[in-house]
């Protein structure tokens, strides 16, 4: 809905419409085929569609380690993997929590980010009592957007470990 016409180069890239998990089964199975151009043009599309999702900025190019091709059809096949297997979404996970009992977490989510919703995080804190969910300004995403809030976090949690 925000990055409509990125979105549409990411589904044509799968081969089309379709629901978001036939879009996901689409591209997880472009690197086991037999043509390593199509499953490079598939990692391309998908790594596209991730910088433009975590920037919120469709005209960021992905940088760094997204310049290795190589790099780009691992990342393709790892994400894809994860959310076959819906390892990303909080409500399989929400009715487990409890197992975690008193166990301490920090949560950090962005409020804005477009390629992982805070929504998620909120169902796992509702569910887990042991955790805080600490809900950051802006769409930031990776890990080095977020570093001073992880150590903040990490401090936060060893003094509750105290």
């Amino acid at each position: 809905m925000l990055l409509p016409e990125e979105f549409v180069a990411f589904q044509a890239a799968a081969g089309g419409a379709g629901t978001g998990a036939e879009i996901v089964a689409r591209y997880r199975e472009v690197p086991r085929g037999p043509d390593p151009d199509i499953a490079q043009k598939a990692a391309d599309a998908w790594c596209a569609w991730e910088a433009a999702a975590i920037s919120g900025n469709p005209n960021d190019a992905a940088k760094g380690r997204w310049d290795d091709p190589v790099f780009r059809l691992r990342f393709m096949h790892v994400v894809t993997h994860y959310f076959a297997a819906l390892g990303w979404v909080a409500m399989p996970l929400s009715g487990r929590a409890a197992e975690f009992g008193d166990l301490l977490g920090e949560l950090l989510h962005s409020a804005l980010d477009l390629s992982a919703p805070v929504a998620t995080a909120w169902h796992l804190a509702r569910f887990w009592s042991g955790a805080r969910l600490q809900i950051l300004p802006g769409g930031l995403h990776s890990a080095v957007d977020v570093v001073g809030h992880v150590r903040a976090a990490s401090d936060r949690l060893l003094k509750r470990l105290q």
